[in-house]
Order: structure tokens, then sequence, then C-alpha cells
């Protein structure tokens, strides 16, 4: 088992958090509805949110990580 943020900090990334694995999570993401959408103020809506927080604070600042890797199609 790999210890909280150790994949990312190997891969040079920020840790962004974690979701536990939820049988609510899984129905409403099968039926095409988003925990966020379907019940917002769970405690998985707001790990998600938080995590999405994150990612667009580090897009505004452009403090993103690395570059995305450049892909070449021959």
């Amino acid at each position: 088992m790999v210890a909280r943020g150790e994949e990312a900090e190997k891969l040079g990334v920020p840790f962004l958090g974690e979701v536990p694995l939820d049988m609510e999570i899984r129905k409403t993401s099968d039926d095409g509805r988003p925990i966020v959408a379907v019940e917002p103020e769970s405690v998985q809506a707001r790990l998600y949110i938080s995590i999405a927080r994150q990612v667009w604070s580090a897009l505004l600042s452009g403090q993103a990580g690395k570059p995305a890797p450049r892909i070449v199609i021959e």
C-alpha cells in the first residue's frame, strides 16, 4: 500500500487529497449523476470539491506543477 502523498511526491506533483472508495459514489456515477450534484453537502462531495479548488487555484497561480508532456504522433 502506498502512503498518503507518496506517489505524488515520487512524481513531483502536489498531493491534492484522497477520496475513499464508497458505494454511493459508485452508484451515482454509474447512473450518470455525480455525487457533487446529487449530494453536494456530503463528505464525499466535499472531498471532490476541495481537490477541484486546489487544482483551480494552482492553475490560476501558474503553479500547476510540471508542464504536460509533449505528445508526438508520427
